[in-house]
């Protein structure tokens, strides 16, 4: 999936359980941008299915991440008002997840029913759907035809919003118009270190090495490796906080009904929660809001 708006110039790359559903759900409704969940007419072809499934709809499969799947693609490109030289030119961002607590959270929100010490020995029998939401690398769908990594901003999920807020100032969107929310630590299963055993890190290891070689994320080699990770990026509740709503999700006319259930699974499951910050004098986006307002202040005195 991915979400372009051409004013802005700017493509949004969606890499699955990374909070992307969010994020385009807050692009298209607040700022312009289009979502856009496809299936290619040669997909078989083009993804070398052997599997071929006649009620697959949309672009799940085994073999190509988002970027290459849709920039190759006259046909889709065509739907997408898209050409080469724009999928050159455009601001690409994406956002990524740490591998290890990923995995765990695509194992959850698949086949949470099969242990995970056994679902990931399970990468050469698992559904496309599966396959793309656990065992597909991030810099998978990030890679352009010479293996190079394609996009010009990479966010993490770890500190979505924070990340966001960066995207827009690039984009010059100084106003927010949404309702922000910042990522705390609840979660429907356990944290993801518990999941691990020796065994299950060596495989792990293996299947996220694309991973570790494109990102900033240490490999780690053994249990106290994996602990001393987690709880280095262990993340406490800001009090300054209150919690509120989550996004409507009723104007995502181009996402499929699938994309939206998966969505709200995602919700259900607890990966995120939203929450709204009191402002004070500490708050960068109160400084963002200040700006905008005087220029409007401005423009209204003159109109007067």
């Amino acid at each position: 999936m991915c979400s372009i708006n051409h004013d802005l110039k700017a493509i949004f790359i969606h890499v699955h359980k990374t909070g992307g559903s969010y994020i385009a759900s807050v692009l298209k409704q607040y700022y312009g941008f289009e979502t856009y969940y496809l299936k290619r007419p040669d997909h078989d072809t083009f993804c070398l299915n052997k599997r071929k499934n006649p009620h697959q709809k949309n672009y799940e499969n085994r073999v190509h991440g988002v970027y290459i799947y849709y920039k190759t693609s006259p046909h889709l490109n065509a739907k997408m008002n898209m050409t080469p030289q724009k999928w050159e030119s455009y601001y690409k961002f994406t956002f990524i997840r740490n591998p290890y607590d990923r995995m765990i959270s695509g194992w959850n929100h698949m086949n949470k029913q099969i242990p995970f010490p056994k679902y990931v020995t399970m990468k050469n029998v698992v559904t496309d759907m599966e396959y793309i939401h656990v065992f597909m690398s991030q810099a998978k769908h990030l890679l352009n035809e010479r293996n190079e990594l394609c996009v010009q901003f990479i966010g993490h999920f770890e500190t979505l919003e924070e990340d966001l807020d960066k995207v827009l100032n690039h984009l010059k969107i100084y106003y927010r118009i949404h309702n922000p929310y910042q990522r705390v630590n609840s979660h429907a299963h356990a944290h993801y270190s518990v999941y691990y055993d020796q065994n299950t890190l060596n495989i792990v290891n293996e299947l996220i090495k694309d991973d570790l070689k494109y990102f900033d994320y240490k490999k780690c080699e053994n249990m106290e490796d994996l602990q001393k990770c987690t709880s280095s990026s262990n993340q406490t509740l800001n009090k300054d906080l209150i919690y509120n709503t989550e996004v409507d999700l009723s104007e995502n006319t181009n996402i499929s009904e699938q994309s939206k259930n998966e969505i709200q699974e995602d919700e259900d499951e607890g990966d995120f929660e939203y929450i709204y910050p009191k402002y004070n004098e500490k708050n960068e986006s109160i400084e963002n809001m200040i700006f905008v307002n005087d220029a409007l202040n401005k423009i209204i005195d003159q109109l007067k």
